[in-house]
């Protein structure tokens, strides 16, 4: 009786700390178990999960952007001499050096590709640091571009050192390696893109480290607004912010939207998604992620991994 006593004390003084959301407490386990999670989602923590998962999406898009825009400048390099390149704004400058490993003068196998950005301007993104890509794999002619009228693809693997990227008043430290795979069909004007890495760190105020990621997005061209599909087969984020970790797929629901993008764009930001599910899975615990028409998002907690939901909240996506 004393024990049941001492429990109802406990739970009454819980409940009295927590407003009366004694069961939603998000807690974190620090153990070096590699099958722990991490990060319990509960109501509390639900929203900013949801929010950082999406955040480290768009911050690794905007990097893959960068590289893969500069990947074509393999094309119109005939010396292994550095080079300066202005960017589309003032001052901004791009130092690069090739190693066109088979003289060809065009993107092919092995080709490494060394730049140096100082105030670089890459769609509305200012880049700052140094970049190393290497080319995997290049097939077709005028490779990068979506008007040649012919289908090409290029894998590329980039390593990013002291490097920073700049967008809407935050500036990104980014480490570590991705490697990027781009698909165009002519015939279909769509382009396939897929991003892969083991390790990419991402800091700001917090830190960010993305590991066993693997994403891909399908963007139809051939419309405007372009339409996207973006699908998610793994990805493991840790994040200060959050305190742990926790997994993301997308399943059988990959998000899918239309948005503006200019022709030399190989990513889609995810703006405002219209339709599609993400499943965000923490220490015993899941959140499922549901976005509708009109920008509106639910988020179902099912706290303790028993498969019922305890508690639904709702937002929308510009808030996330």
């Amino acid at each position: 009786m004393n024990t049941i006593k001492k429990l109802v004390f406990a739970c009454m003084f819980v409940l009295t700390l927590t407003a009366g959301k004694c069961f939603f407490v998000s807690s974190f386990d620090s153990s070096d178990d590699d099958d722990d999670e991490g990060l319990t989602i509960v109501v509390t923590n639900a929203e900013t999960a949801n929010s950082e998962v999406v955040q480290s999406l768009n911050q690794t898009f905007a990097v893959a952007e960068i590289a893969s825009q500069s990947a074509q400048y393999v094309n119109d390099i005939y010396l292994s001499d550095p080079l300066s390149i202005s960017c589309d704004n003032a001052g901004g400058v791009i130092k690069l050096m090739v190693n066109d490993e088979d003289h060809s003068n065009r993107i092919s196998i092995g080709d490494d590709l060394f730049l140096s950005y100082t105030n670089c301007n890459v769609n509305d993104v200012i880049a700052n640091g140094e970049l190393e890509i290497t080319v995997l794999d290049a097939k077709g002619i005028d490779i990068g571009h979506f008007d040649s009228g012919t289908d090409w693809s290029c894998d590329l693997s980039v390593n990013a050192t002291s490097f920073q990227v700049s967008a809407n008043n935050n500036t990104l430290s980014v480490y570590g390696d991705l490697e990027i795979a781009l698909q165009f069909k002519a015939s279909s004007v769509i382009l396939k893109s897929k991003i892969v890495n083991n390790a990419l760190a991402l800091e700001s105020e917090f830190q960010r480290v993305l590991s066993e990621m693997e994403i891909s997005q399908f963007i139809n061209l051939a419309v405007v607004p372009s339409s996207y599909s973006l699908s998610i087969d793994s990805l493991y984020l840790s994040s200060n912010a959050l305190n742990g970790k926790v997994s993301v797929v997308t399943e059988l629901v990959p998000l899918s939207g239309m948005e503006w993008i200019k022709p030399s764009e190989y990513f889609v930001e995810l703006q405002a998604p219209e339709t599609g599910a993400l499943y965000i899975t923490g220490k015993n615990s899941n959140a499922e992620v549901l976005i509708s028409s009109g920008e509106q998002v639910s988020i179902n907690i099912d706290a303790d991994g028993d498969s019922i939901s305890e508690a639904e909240i709702y937002s929308t996506w510009p808030k996330i």
